[in-house]
């Protein structure tokens, strides 16, 4: 019997990541906001309010935008 030793963590690790470069991808780190965070949230609302208002002065630009997301080449 051939008893290969199991791979360990980071060579498992660096098989995978190999293999993700083969696809053509890259590792990437993001940071995001913590939306647990009760001021995270606040700043959001605040945010979201802000951009309402500015499409209420702006209506053109929603439909611009509106038009951009519904026309040709953007499929679900």
């Amino acid at each position: 019997m051939n008893m290969e030793r199991p791979l360990s963590g980071a060579e498992r690790a660096k098989r995978w990541r190999a293999a993700m470069r083969a696809k053509g991808l890259r590792p990437k780190t993001f940071w995001l906001p913590d939306f647990r965070l009760p001021e995270v949230k606040e700043r959001i609302r605040r945010d979201c309010e802000a951009l309402n208002r500015w499409y209420d002065r702006h209506p053109e630009v929603l439909k611009e935008l509106e038009a951009l997301r519904d026309g040709p080449g953007l499929e679900d």
